[in-house]
This record gives structure tokens, C-alpha cells and sequence, in this order.
């Protein structure tokens, strides 16, 4: 009796709760108290992929939110899954994150720890090849994550620069009605602007969500996964010659090729994250 007791306790105390993974500004850190706003844990939400016109997968991201606040902090509860998925997405988009994990999940954080950890700290300007001005209603927020998510390099401003082509909800064609559809207004930009002058382009997935930062010397490539399965042979073409790779996550790139002022170069595989530096 005191044998099947004894297990009978055992069987109900909970396992050791896995500690929060926090990242701030893109780097994994201690965990500090902190008031927190809360993000959805990255994933593909079937859902509204099966509704979606288009049939092209929902992602549910946060790149778009970090990289509009960036000194705002926020807070994950992925205990159910998602962390690593989460931690790659506030390390590639210098993100600001407390993320809630299970501990399925602990040998997985760990491994990206140390990637980061890697990673050599740069001070690179993110690519853009057009600057949307964001006048802070959520329609244009919605549009900036529709961007993202169709890995078109926009830079959300207040205020244009000058420095690069602009677009502007109530511009010519993009009138207000149409980014009620922010879907359909993603898709007119890019007819607008046209393929051949994106900075980016990633073909073989659409569960990808990839992120640039270069000088024209060195370029960061970050790319997260939202799928729950691998992606094989996806293949990247950034704006800029180089011809040297460095990995940090994931396996070395392969194919690395230059084509007229762009390289392209292919993920073999890789499973929640990868980043890679390029050089001339």
C-alpha cells in the first residue's frame, strides 16, 4: 500500500516548470520583471489558410510588431508549444520577448541559445526597398504584417526620407478602400513596385518569413520556419554580389552564386531558424 502511494504522489507532482526564454533587442538575456504586452505564439494558423482566396498558408507573426515598436516589450505564453518558433522570430527581428515554455521544448531553446550566442554582433541597417508610411491605425499595421509575411522589404515610417520610392494608403490606385483589403493592397504594391526591383526574393516555401540586414559589404540573412516540418531547398536571392557564407543556425548555405549585382544561395534543410552572413 505504501509502495502504490508513494507512486501514486509521484505520478501527481508536476515536473520542474521550464524557466522563460527572454530575448531582448534580438539577443537572449536573463529575465528581468518588466510590464509586458502580449504577443501570439508564431505558427501557421490552418484556419484561415483554408478560408484564404488564395489558398496561400495564414502565418501568425510578430517580425512586423517588433520591428514597428522596437522599444516596446512584450510576452509569449507558448507553454504549449511554439517557443523555439517564438525565440527565433524576437532573435531574427531584434525583438524584445519574455516567452512562457514547456519543458518539451528546454533542449530546443538551449540549442538556439547557443546559435545566438554565435553570432556575431553587427551594426548592419535593415534592407528596404520602399518606405510605407505608417500613420499608427491598426489597417496599417495589418499592412505591414502582410508585407512581412510576402517578404517584401518595407520600412514603416512616420515621415518619408527621400531615400526610397513611397507608398501611401490614399496614393493613386492605393486608395483607402482597397487597404480595407490589406491582402489586396499588399498584392497591388507589388505589382506596383514589380519583382524585378525587390532586394529579396525566396522561392520553394511560402512558410518562410525572411529578414535582411546589409551595408552592401556584409549581409545578415535571418529566415524562420512557421511550419512544424522542415523546409528543404529553399532558395534566396538578395540584392548585393558576395561570395563568402558563414552559418550560425542551420547547415551552410549551398549554390552560392552571383547574377547581375545579386547572389543567390540555397537552405539545404533547416527546421525552426537559420542565419547567415555573407561577405564580398
Amino acid at each position: 500500500m505504501m509502495r502504490v502511494l508513494c507512486l501514486l504522489v509521484a505520478a501527481l507532482t508536476p515536473l520542474a516548470a521550464q524557466e522563460p526564454f527572454c530575448v531582448e533587442k534580438g539577443r537572449p538575456v536573463p529575465c528581468k520583471p518588466a510590464q509586458r504586452q502580449k504577443a501570439a505564439v508564431p505558427r501557421i494558423d490552418p484556419q484561415v489558410s483554408v478560408a484564404s482566396a488564395t489558398r496561400s498558408p495564414w502565418l501568425v507573426s510578430n517580425g512586423w510588431l517588433y520591428r514597428r515598436n522596437p522599444d516596446r516589450k512584450y510576452e509569449i505564453d507558448a507553454r504549449e508549444g511554439g517557443a523555439v518558433r517564438a525565440a527565433a522570430e524576437a532573435i531574427a527581428f531584434s525583438g524584445t520577448v519574455l516567452i512562457h515554455a514547456g519543458q518539451a521544448e528546454a533542449a530546443g531553446l538551449a540549442k538556439l541559445r547557443q546559435a545566438a550566442a554565435r553570432l556575431p554582433r553587427v551594426d548592419l541597417p535593415e534592407m528596404a526597398d520602399f518606405e510605407f508610411v505608417d500613420d499608427g491605425r491598426a489597417v496599417a499595421g495589418e499592412i505591414l504584417n502582410l508585407f512581412a509575411r510576402r517578404n517584401m522589404l518595407a520600412r514603416g515610417v512616420a515621415k518619408p526620407s527621400g531615400a526610397l520610392p513611397v507608398i501611401r494608403i490614399g496614393d493613386g490606385e492605393l486608395t483607402g478602400d482597397l487597404a480595407r483589403n490589406p491582402s489586396e493592397f499588399a498584392y497591388a504594391v507589388r505589382q506596383k513596385l514589380g519583382d524585378d526591383s525587390r532586394s529579396l526574393r525566396v522561392f520553394g516555401t511560402e512558410m518562410a518569413i525572411v529578414r535582411v540586414l546589409s551595408d552592401g559589404r556584409t549581409a545578415r540573412v535571418h529566415a524562420v520556419n512557421y511550419s512544424d516540418q522542415p523546409l528543404e531547398g529553399v532558395r534566396i536571392r538578395v540584392r548585393g554580389s558576395f561570395t563568402q557564407q558563414a552559418a550560425y543556425a542551420g547547415d551552410a548555405v549551398e549554390d552560392l552564386v552571383q547574377d547581375n549585382g545579386f547572389t543567390e544561395f540555397t537552405f539545404p534543410e533547416f527546421d525552426v531558424y537559420a542565419v547567415v552572413d555573407l561577405r564580398r
